[in-house]
């Protein structure tokens, strides 16, 4: 079928996660654990959306500490 002739839902990959609500849950994260600082902050998008990602999830990362207290219990962290 030529692309010209599929609807346009086939034509768009679907959208998982919405940019502001990652942000909004990442803000709230990085409060609950007491990280702050801009090199947390894509650490903790990170970790809100491999939260919400069905079944087993893990994240390789050279702060394992950290992004562990980021993560939660639901998601295993590895380190390099």
């Amino acid at each position: 079928m030529h692309a010209g002739r599929l609807p346009p839902q086939h034509l768009q990959p679907p959208v998982r996660d919405r940019p502001h609500d990652v942000a909004d849950e990442a803000i709230r994260l990085l409060g609950a654990t007491g990280l702050h600082g801009h090199e947390y902050a894509i650490d903790a998008a990170l970790a809100v959306i491999a939260g919400r990602q069905a079944g087993c999830v893990v994240v390789f990362t050279s702060d394992e500490d950290d992004m562990g207290k980021l993560c939660g219990a639901d998601v295993l962290v590895r380190g390099l």
